[in-house]
């Protein structure tokens, strides 16, 4: 089975919101994420990296402002590029580019939203810490610094949102889930 094939035959549904996540850094774009099954579902955080990005529906194809070119909206809409936390704009991921050519890639880039499988796939993942018999093993096995608060903040909430999707799909689905190849 694919994982829109377990979308699609658990009828998993997805809405979201931006927020922020005090567990993740502010180099990435955050969610509030409500996954639905039928009648039941449940909230969570979802974070994605700043290359997570999407042409813009119904982008301009000329310029909206003074100094930016339609040849740099057109440069913009084939530009690989990235989001720039620190200096809150986009960047091209070749390197330099002038003010008139950023202001183009905002213009036609935007940040991509969740989608129910990357979502569904997180939590697959995140299911291992069930594998876990303490969180030394679990922090061990992932690199996580066995002292640290962070680290047991993010193996507490792994469990706790664990078990919520678990409450919501049921222990066989999500047994099924963790058996597909994302």
């Amino acid at each position: 089975m694919t994982a829109q094939e377990f979308i699609t035959a658990n009828d998993i549904k997805l809405d979201y919101t931006s927020s922020s996540n005090p567990l993740m850094g502010d180099d990435m774009f955050h969610y509030n994420c409500t996954l639905s099954v039928g009648n039941r579902s449940m909230s969570l955080p979802y974070s994605k990296g700043g290359g997570c990005l999407q042409l813009k529906q119904g982008a301009l194809k000329r310029a909206p402002f003074s100094g930016v070119t339609a040849k740099n909206i057109e440069t913009a809409r084939k530009t690989p590029c990235h989001y720039d936390f620190k200096h809150k704009q986009f960047r091209p991921n070749h390197g330099g580019a002038t003010r008139y050519e950023i202001d183009a890639l905002r213009v036609v880039w935007e940040p991509a939203p969740p989608t129910v499988e990357e979502v569904i796939e997180c939590l697959a993942m995140d299911a291992s810490v069930l594998d876990s018999p303490s969180f030394d093993d679990w922090a061990n096995e992932l690199g996580y610094d066995t002292d640290s608060i962070k680290a047991k903040s993010i193996y507490d909430a792994c469990i706790q949102q664990t078990l919520a999707f678990r409450g919501l799909i049921g222990n066989d689905r999500l047994e099924q889930l963790r058996e597909i190849e994302f």
